[in-house]
């Protein structure tokens, strides 16, 4: 049987990746949603209800793409721009909006208890924990230009491939 040549194998790599990221997404944001709901952090509830959403739209392209449609592509595109932008909004609510004290607030007592025993100075606490906050939001922001702009254009760039796959017919296996 003879091996598949580059475009398949190229599709095979993006119906892997879609698929696992697709489910990731929503594995991960699903229930960080019900968390961020129950605490009432309506930022929060609305980034992990998007990138859940955008989870379902990768779904969607795998599937797509999975019946030889090359629109399929711009499903997994717009899935991964769609998570980029409704992170980099979180994260520019996380650094104009957010306090330390309201994010220290939300912060279980547990949590303040040890932070309060590491940092007896209130404003020292304040001070740091702003800092790692803002540190913690640039990450990321860049994390996430890196991984879901880095997907978005290999997805992109899989367009030419899609289409002269899909003009040979297909290969039963």
């Amino acid at each position: 049987m003879p091996a598949p040549d580059p475009d398949q194998r190229r599709l095979a790599r993006v119906l892997t990746i879609a698929r696992v990221d697709g489910w990731s997404l929503i594995a991960v944001a699903g229930p960080a949603g019900l968390v961020s709901l129950f605490s009432r952090d309506l930022p929060s509830t609305l980034t992990a209800a998007g990138v859940t959403l955008c989870g379902l739209l990768e779904l969607r392209g795998h599937a797509r793409l999975r019946r030889r449609e090359v629109s399929g592509l711009r499903w997994l595109i717009a899935a991964q721009l769609s998570c980029l932008l409704f992170i980099l909004g979180y994260v520019a609510v996380i650094v104009r909006a957010a306090s330390a004290d309201h994010l220290l607030s939300l912060l279980p007592a547990f949590s303040k208890a040890q932070l309060e025993f590491l940092f007896p100075d209130p404003a020292e606490l304040r001070f740091w924990f702003a800092i790692l906050t803002q540190l913690s939001a640039w990450l990321l922001a860049g994390l996430t230009l890196v991984y879901q702009g880095g997907l978005a254009l290999y997805y992109a760039r899989t367009r030419v491939a899609a289409l002269r796959s899909f003009a040979n017919p297909p290969v039963l296996p």
